[in-house]
């Protein structure tokens, strides 16, 4: 699951319920504000400068994700072709 948000408590909320944070925002983010959304537990996971630049974000970490789940469906099916389970 994703959340796209432009606020700390936005970020709170997706790692809360165990989401991928994306912050929204057209300004620079500094090491000053990167740091209270650290110490607030609210450090996202990309910071992107338009909808389209999260999306994109979104759909190549969806991709991450499937690869990886399929190699290690994989490799646990492998095992058990093989006689190892």
């Amino acid at each position: 699951s994703y959340l796209v948000g432009d606020h700390m408590r936005d970020m709170q909320l997706a790692k809360a319920v165990g989401a991928r944070a994306i912050l929204l925002t057209t300004e620079a983010v500094g090491a000053k504000e990167l740091e209270m959304l650290q110490v607030e537990q609210a450090m996202p996971d990309k910071v992107a400068k338009s909808l389209v630049e999260a999306a994109d974000w979104i759909l190549e970490d969806a991709g991450k994700t499937m690869h990886s789940s399929v190699a290690v469906g994989e490799r646990a099916g492998r095992g058990r072709e093989g006689g190892d389970a």
